[in-house]
């Protein structure tokens, strides 16, 4: 599209979802569906971003809060009760010969039979007890008028149950609510949906159409080519500058060592490419810099024998011209003298990759105004060989090309990033030293085709 880009999309999950892109347009799918969505305004950086997030209508929330509450009010209405023992009025509880206070006199009550006792049903009767004898004025008495008896309290009657007490109802309706609620909480975790959505899409707009990205890691890219013929793969992130570790995942690891003659020839930085990857640092080098001495991480101790059909692969990011940045050679440490497969940089910031099928052999990169990669960017430059001949690609474009060189130098030797020979190739600095950042520095033994070129160009910068 003129003013973005176009994706459609097939819903994956099981729940509606709703899609929004960069500059606020939306699509709502269900599982299934396919819609599209257009992405506008600026990209940035790392493209177009595009979201997802389950999205239910009034009707599908509604729906669920249903189901969610059927649990509860099952509960409510079902669930168990405790039935307890009903307490009568009197305070010391059934069987106590405590009670009403009676009036009667100590004769009376000598004789007056014991209140009878008997459990009917859980429910405690009690039966009638004599009515109190009237109190009675004594002889001499100084107060005038009339003294009246407390009124007794009224006895129950036989077979009359005595007066409950709600507590253990209350108990009861207490619990159920209990359970009822803890239910409910237990079907809202088990039922309430996720955040999570999913989509598939495939992206157009007016110059190419694109699926999802091959990799999205610089380590993944490096592994899974590794397993089809990788030979190393130095992430370069280092933090401690002894040894270079291989990450290619081969069952023969090639570690490489950093090799340099005074304390600042390494340093670790946080810009780095491949931002996905962790940790997300890459080395600086400072070879032949102030005073300092040669600086580069030489190849694994054992001599590789010369491949003929190869992909050299590295990222950098300088604004000093010049250098080798890697390359094949005889010696593992010191000059080498002979040496060949390599790429480096001109005093006017171009690229070049060279081999020597008994003649030098160079390709380089046009001599155009935004052809100076001493820009203080990032950068992945490619150099492969095979029977179609030298190819040099930068930032998943191929900028130079040979179709006739199909062959290099004969003899084993050493791979070695940041410094090396150059002794007489075309193009070259004085200073052999590359000084910039580096990261994965890594050679396969394939050729890599365009589309491998920019899958591994992709990886860095998404």
């Amino acid at each position: 599209m003129a003013n973005g880009t176009d994706v459609t999309l097939v819903s994956t999950g099981l729940l509606p979802i709703r899609v929004r892109a960069s500059g606020g347009n939306f699509v709502d799918l269900v599982d299934g569906q396919v819609g599209a969505v257009t992405a506008t305004g600026d990209p940035g950086p790392h493209g177009y971003q595009f979201t997802s997030s389950v999205h239910l209508s009034p009707g599908w929330w509604i729906a669920l809060i249903l189901i969610w509450l059927t649990p509860l009010a099952v509960s409510l209405i079902f669930g168990p009760s405790e039935e307890l023992r009903p307490r009568d009025d009197d305070p010391a509880g059934p069987g106590s010969t405590s009670g009403p206070a009676s009036s009667t006199s100590p004769a009376e009550s000598s004789t007056s039979p014991a209140p009878s006792i008997a459990a009917t049903r859980g429910a405690w009767v009690a039966a009638a007890a004599p009515e109190p004898a009237p109190a009675v004025l004594r002889a001499g008495s100084q107060s005038r008028g009339r003294h009246r008896a407390k009124k007794p309290t009224r006895p129950r009657l036989p077979g009359r149950p005595a007066v409950q007490r709600r507590s253990g109802q209350r108990r009861s309706g207490y619990r159920r609510w209990v359970t009822g609620f803890s239910v409910l909480a237990i079907t809202l975790g088990a039922f309430i949906p996720s955040t999570q959505s999913a989509f598939a899409a495939k992206i157009t707009n007016s110059v190419d159409t694109a699926a999802s990205a091959t990799y999205f890691t610089c380590a993944s890219a490096a592994t899974a080519t590794s397993a089809n013929g990788g030979y190393f793969a130095y992430p370069l992130n280092e933090t401690t500058f002894t040894t270079a570790a291989d990450a290619s995942g081969n069952t023969t690891l090639r570690p490489g060592t950093y090799t340099g003659t005074a304390t600042g020839s390494f340093t670790s930085s946080a810009s780095a490419p491949c931002p996905r990857d962790l940790p997300s640092r890459a080395v600086t080098v400072a070879g032949g810099v102030a005073g300092l001495g040669n600086a580069y991480v030489a190849g694994s101790g054992t001599a590789a024998s010369d491949p003929e059909v190869f992909t050299i692969e590295i990222w950098f990011r300088t604004n000093t011209a010049g250098g080798r940045l890697i390359g094949f050679g005889s010696a593992q440490t010191g000059l080498s003298t002979s040496y060949d497969r390599q790429i480096y940089m001109s005093g006017n910031g171009q690229l070049n990759f060279g081999v020597y099928p008994n003649a030098v052999k160079v390709v380089t990169s046009p001599v155009v105004s935004t052809a100076n990669y001493a820009d203080n960017a990032w950068h992945q430059v490619v150099a492969t060989l095979s029977s179609a001949g030298m190819a040099l690609y930068v930032d998943g474009s191929l900028v130079a090309s040979d179709t006739t060189t199909k062959g290099a130098q004969v003899g084993s030797g050493f791979w070695r990033v940041g410094w090396d020979n150059l002794n007489t190739w075309p193009n070259a600095t004085t200073n052999y030293n590359f000084n910039g950042t580096l990261a994965w520095a890594s050679v396969y033994a394939t050729a890599f085709t365009l589309a491998q070129v920019q899958s591994h160009y992709r990886a860095g910068i998404l």
